[in-house]
């Protein structure tokens, strides 16, 4: 069944780069094009509209958007002891290691970073807070030692020589790929299936797993 699109403008990202409506033939665009439009089994009328092709993003990290949805979500915490608060309340789960995403110390008053003896206050599991951009975590002693990171270029040390939990560069990567490599596959293909669900609903019809 052909399908004709018309809306007030079809832009195609290519070549004839604008158009007045597209037909669509099943699943695929037959053609875009202006004036008056060919035959079609239905028509629907976009008034007002501008139509775009389906959006492709190269760059995703699919599994970490799907973790953020149904985890443990520390955007927009306010200081440092509501993101231990958050924390504590979802390690009382009990579901194992836990990962939190999304903090950002710059918008706390006191932009201290939590310690390795703060997350290790809240469970004898594995616990890693990761920075809003990703390149910044925390672990406590059972995520150092399991992810064997304590050696790792990028693992802080305090004035104790003592590790302080914070992680950088190579021992902040190798923490996060710990932690999604201890998840059970199924857990990962829910995350997946949830962030790609939100990426279709807002268009994205194309991601690339990083």
């Amino acid at each position: 069944m052909k399908t004709l699109y018309r809306a007030n403008r079809v832009r195609t990202l290519t070549l004839l780069p604008e158009g007045e409506w597209v037909l669509v033939d099943e699943r695929h665009v037959e053609r875009v094009g202006s004036g008056d439009p060919p035959p079609a089994d239905r028509t629907v009328d976009l008034p007002g509209t501008t139509i775009f092709p389906g959006f492709v993003d190269a760059h995703v990290h699919l599994s970490g958007t799907g973790m953020a949805l149904h985890g443990l979500n520390l955007a927009g915490t306010a200081s440092r002891d509501e993101a231990l608060r958050l924390s504590r309340e979802y390690a009382a789960k009990d579901l194992g290691p836990v990962m939190g995403q999304g903090f950002d110390e710059t918008r706390w008053a006191d932009p201290a970073l939590p310690t390795r003896i703060d997350l290790d206050a809240l469970s004898s599991e594995p616990v890693l807070l990761v920075r809003t951009d990703g390149y910044v975590s925390v672990g406590n002693t059972a995520l150092l030692q399991a992810a064997e990171v304590e050696a790792m270029n990028g693992a802080e040390r305090g004035s104790d020589g003592q590790p302080t939990g914070v992680l950088r560069e190579e021992a902040n990567a190798r923490a996060q790929l710990w932690y999604f490599q201890s998840l059970p596959d199924r857990v990962i293909g829910e995350a997946q299936l949830a962030a790609g669900g939100v990426a279709g609903a807002r268009g994205v019809t194309a991601v690339q797993e990083m």
